[in-house]
């Protein structure tokens, strides 16, 4: 097929379409609803499970974890919480797999005179965090290890993007630039990228600000995620594997104080595991992802629906049309052209279909977002077409063009040229077969 005969084929779908807006409307709009619902439910799956922190060369990202967990063991400041900060230094101190290692965990900070503060998010970090992550300053510079400080007095912070456009006006970063945090003035050093929102999906970070290494930190409290980027030539397992070897010394030196010895030995036996990373970390991941993969089944059922009510319209409008396909036939269009010619419209209204519920899917994104914010705080995702979504958009758009398209294309290069040019009507409506076929589908949306 040439791209002219392709073009002819296309301007005349679309002249059918102008001559019957009513059919053309109704089977666009369906499709944008289903296409969109679809669509919206994946985007927020993608954003939730499959998309990637943006940073460079993600893949490389591991997170250090006790493989199987702490089983409770000490205190657990929050859900990523796998290290207390005596295990970090050792392995802050011996991490030959990675090129880069750090530590982080998330918290509240006071801005402001501590009798008219205002809570906002914070992220503790250790100095290699912003250096391994490869991540740029948008203003100023972000924190390195000399920012590390003993005394546990926080006098630098490094804001987000957000934050400082929103609650610092967006005005450059010098040296005199400053916050009032927890009463007392800190230097702000930079801003961070517009992109990065830190390491937690469905979550954003306010201010970060420097690690501290008291001489003598708590060794039952497990308050640090830890991650690192694996070294050219290193693997998951190999890591995994590095590690494993030096988890009876890192635990032996570790060990807390005041607990039964068979508490303790139980400590001692943990194994560190490095595990992928690129994606970052999320509890909405264990809260929403089978949830969120049900609805998408449910969606789904639900546009197999629309399409079969689309395939009885498309077969209706194929019994009006009739005539005009037997005339085609007797002056020497062959079955496949006409064939052709019908997956071409089915396929044009899919893609008007699809384009407009990629459209109508970024509200209901939204939307879905909005449904699962507690009173205890909100989801912040980036809810934005990327290549896996434009490319689930354009597949549902390819089987629903073939789902309700084909059966009535097939049907439509079935008409008799002697039959319907003798009966004189506009169409050859009412055939035993025909019903039987939309009968069919009528049961398929019962079914469904």
């Amino acid at each position: 097929m040439g791209l002219d005969s392709f073009f002819r084929d296309a301007r005349h779908a679309l002249r059918g379409f102008a001559k019957s807006p009513g059919f053309s409307s109704v089977v666009i709009l369906t499709l944008a609803l289903g296409i969109g619902a679809n669509t919206a439910v994946f985007q927020l799956l993608d954003a939730v499970r499959l998309r990637s922190l943006p940073i460079s060369a993600p893949s490389e990202l591991a997170e250090l974890r006790i493989a199987g967990g702490n089983h409770g063991f000490g205190v657990n400041s929050d859900s990523y919480a796998q290290f207390t900060a005596p295990m970090w230094q050792e392995v802050h101190g011996n991490h030959e797999p990675f090129s880069g290692v750090f530590a982080w965990r998330p918290t509240e900070m006071l801005v402001g005179k501590l009798s008219e503060g205002k809570r906002v998010q914070g992220l503790e970090v250790s100095g290699g965090l912003f250096n391994a992550l490869d991540v740029s300053p948008s203003e100023g510079r972000l924190i390195e290890p000399q920012d590390e400080e003993p005394d546990c007095q926080t006098s630098k912070v490094v804001a987000s993007y957000p934050y400082w456009k929103s609650q610092m006006g967006g005005q450059p970063i010098t040296p005199n630039t400053s916050l009032i945090l927890d009463g007392k003035s800190v230097q702000v050093l930079g801003v961070t990228p517009p992109s990065f929102f830190g390491l937690i999906v469905g979550d954003r970070f306010d201010l970060a600000f420097p690690m501290c290494n008291p001489p003598n930190p708590p060794r039952e409290v497990f308050a640090f995620t830890v991650m690192g980027r694996l070294k050219l030539g290193w693997t998951l397992d190999r890591a995994s594997a590095y590690f494993g070897a030096l988890s009876a010394g890192i635990f032996e030196n570790t060990a807390p104080t005041g607990y039964r010895a068979e508490a303790v030995k139980t400590y001692k036996s943990f194994r560190l595991a490095a595990y992928p990373a690129g994606s970052g970390v999320s509890v909405l991941r264990e809260a929403y992802d089978s949830s969120l993969q049900l609805l998408l089944a449910i969606t789904g059922l639900v546009l197999l629906i629309a399409c079969a009510n689309l395939a009885n319209l498309m077969l209706a409008r194929v019994s009006t049309r009739q005539r005009e396909m037997a005339i085609r036939i007797a002056l020497g269009a062959s079955r496949a052209r006409l064939l052709r010619q019908m997956l071409i419209e089915s396929g044009l209204l899919a893609l008007t279909g699809t384009g407009l519920g990629v459209a109508i899917a970024q509200p209901l994104s939204r939307l879905l977002v909005a449904s699962l914010n507690t009173s205890q705080g909100s989801i912040q995702l980036t809810i934005a077409p990327d290549w896996r979504v434009l490319l689930f958009a354009a597949s549902v758009a390819v089987l629903t063009s073939i789902v309700f398209g084909t059966i009535p294309a097939l049907r439509g290069t079935k008409a008799d040229p002697n039959t319907a040019l003798k009966s004189g009507a506009r169409g050859v409506v009412g055939s035993r077969e025909l019903f039987s076929v939309q009968r069919f589908m009528v049961i398929t949306q019962i079914a469904v």
